[in-house]
């Protein structure tokens, strides 16, 4: 799926994930940051199916986004997964994290 982030107002912190192949001890996903980035009022960010389509967005300050993105299905939206993402780097890799998978918003 390819989306695109746009900020309308206001001012977001954005890190983009990109899900490894390995997995935790525990069975947990690894994700390697792909791209930490500031939006401003005006400023877009892309997503693809390949590249940092999982994502964190923080506002810093009151913000409007639009999220702009293909049409959903069911299928689609049943494949949809969360991430609690830990918040200290592992594998002794910069901007690797364990992240716990939820087919639930965490």
């Amino acid at each position: 799926m390819t989306g695109v982030l746009y900020c309308v107002k206001g001012r977001t912190e954005v890190q983009h994930y990109d899900k490894l192949s390995a997995v935790s001890g525990s069975g947990n996903p690894f994700l390697r940051l792909e791209r930490d980035l500031v939006l401003t009022a005006g400023a877009t960010a892309a997503l693809t199916a390949d590249r940092g389509n999982i994502h964190a967005l923080k506002a810093t300050e009151y913000t409007r986004m639009t999220d702009v993105f293909p049409s959903y299905n069911r299928d689609r939206a049943e494949r949809a997964r969360y991430y609690r993402i830990d918040s200290s780097p592992c594998l002794e890799q910069r901007g690797v994290f364990e992240a716990e998978e939820s087919i639930q918003p965490v």
